[in-house]
């Protein structure tokens, strides 16, 4: 039909070009979600610590390159305190959640959780512009 040809020709690369900009501005949010934590863990650590985080643990282990544990999305503080144990993770991420998150608990509300069952084990050692980084504190 002679409208879809039209919408092809006139629509789709402004649609494209929408979609595009947009990806460009996660990407850019992403990034800017660990730069100050990454920054941060590769002036400030061992290089042979170990990182837990709330989300990002990839992108933070690339740019440090320092074993990074993602923690899942969940409440239960025998997963979550089981898997940095188990990692021997030292440091906790914990980067600003989505404005509308889509996995829940979000990360701050992990590390509350995280905080809940062992009190006194996490330690705000580093607040940047989009996140915190704790210590951990063995129990």
């Amino acid at each position: 039909p002679a409208w879809l040809a039209l919408f092809l020709l006139l629509g789709a690369p402004t649609l494209i070009d929408r979609a595009r900009r947009q990806h460009a501005g996660e990407e850019k949010f992403q990034a800017a979600r660990i730069a100050g934590a990454s920054e941060w863990i590769a002036r400030e650590t061992e290089p042979d610590a170990r990182i837990g985080s709330t989300s990002e643990g990839q992108a933070i282990f690339l740019h440090t390159g320092r074993v990074t544990v993602e923690l899942p999305a969940t409440a239960d503080t025998l997963v979550l305190w089981g898997m940095l144990d188990d990692s021997g993770s030292r440091y906790l991420v914990v980067p600003e959640d989505h404005e509308y998150p889509y996995l829940l608990p979000t990360g701050g509300e992990r590390s509350e959780i995280l905080d809940g069952a062992r009190p006194r084990s996490l330690r705000l050692v580093h607040t940047y512009e989009m996140g915190r980084i704790f210590r951990i504190d063995p129990p």
